[in-house]
């Protein structure tokens, strides 16, 4: 009996000491997190972060008329002038989602990359390469802006661009699954990074908000900003509570409730929700536990992920059916 006494008081005593040594550990990694933060806004360069023009020069190719109920604009960059196969795969999908697609680039795309655009795409709006993502998406906007408001057949515009790989899995499933509920514009997935907001990587506005006035002053009062992130500060962040302020609704499909659930599974060791970009950090569950469509670009270009996981998932996406040679070749492209 003695013996069992003090074999329960030593695994107390270890478990207690496990307790304290991963709350040093979490508290050191947030810690660590911090420091990281605020070197980095040290060497940063902020010179140019306020710097913006308020018009940019833009021109359309079209293809073909607009004849859908659904509107894609899909921002796109290319140094060497090259449309990568992922890319034509990813807008192929959405025309299959129903969509008339419009490729917005800041490229001067080669002619002969042109014509393989045509099969997918029913036009291309060229833009020089300032004012990034939401510049291009602005220019588009209001290129098209008398059309769409004259189309009330029109039931969505969805903004979207070139930094994922996929779809994965069907996206006609997740448009279906987002529709029915009561909401107005809604986002692949949420971020809780600064504060919560939809990751403008890709967006869907429903018609009650594209046929609103308040649509269309968003988009004539966005300017086309120099610093990457002056585009996010004014407008990925703020976008969704400056709709929701106008009485609009809006959701995600990777919510709260799900990086909640995918962050206890993946065990981000010292990391709230809001110091995380689900895209990144919780990669591994959204893929293969909640049904997320994409891969980051950012996750392979900058080697976030290790070689054994990375060859796990290049073996998930092609038993899912994604061809990886796209992934393998952009890869070894030059951004």
């Amino acid at each position: 009996m003695g013996i069992y006494k003090i074999f329960i008081a030593f695994f107390d005593f270890f478990s207690v000491g496990q307790e304290k040594i991963l709350l040093i550990l979490l508290q050191m990694s947030a810690l660590t997190l911090r420091i990281k933060k605020l070197i980095k806004s040290f060497i940063t360069d902020n010179s140019r972060i306020g710097e913006c023009k308020t018009t940019l020069n833009s021109s359309y190719v079209s293809f073909s008329p607009f004849k859908r109920e659904n509107l894609c604009l899909v921002a796109h960059y290319s140094s060497t002038g090259i449309v990568h196969q992922y890319f034509l795969y990813y807008i192929e999908k959405l025309k299959d989602c129903g969509f008339d697609v419009v490729v917005c680039s800041s490229t001067a795309i080669l002619e002969t990359e042109i014509v393989k655009l045509k099969e997918s795409a029913v036009g291309i709006l060229f833009q020089e390469n300032y004012g990034w993502d939401f510049g291009l998406w602005k220019s588009a906007l209001l290129h098209f802006k008398n059309e769409i408001r004259l189309r009330t057949q029109l039931k969505s515009i969805l903004i979207t661009n070139d930094s994922v790989y996929g779809p994965l899995t069907d996206l006609n499933s997740i448009f279906s699954e987002m529709q029915d509920k009561e909401i107005d514009l809604w986002g692949m997935s949420e971020s809780f990074e600064v504060s919560s907001h939809m990751q403008s990587y890709f967006i869907v506005f429903n018609q009650r908000v594209i046929q609103s006035d308040f649509f269309w002053s968003f988009w004539e009062d966005v300017k086309y900003y120099f610093d990457k992130r002056a585009v996010i500060s004014n407008y990925e962040l703020r976008l969704g509570k400056l709709f929701l302020d106008k009485g609009f609704l809006w959701s995600a499909y990777i919510s709260k409730e799900k990086i909640q659930k995918a962050s206890i599974q993946n065990n981000v060791l010292g990391k709230s929700i809001d110091e995380i970009n689900p895209t990144l950090q919780l990669w591994e569950p959204l893929i293969y536990s909640f049904n997320f469509p994409f891969v980051k670009g950012e996750l392979l270009r900058k080697r976030m992920i290790p070689k054994g996981k990375f060859e796990k998932m290049m073996n998930y996406l092609s038993i899912s059916g994604y061809p990886i040679s796209y992934i393998e070749d952009h890869l070894k492209s030059v951004r």
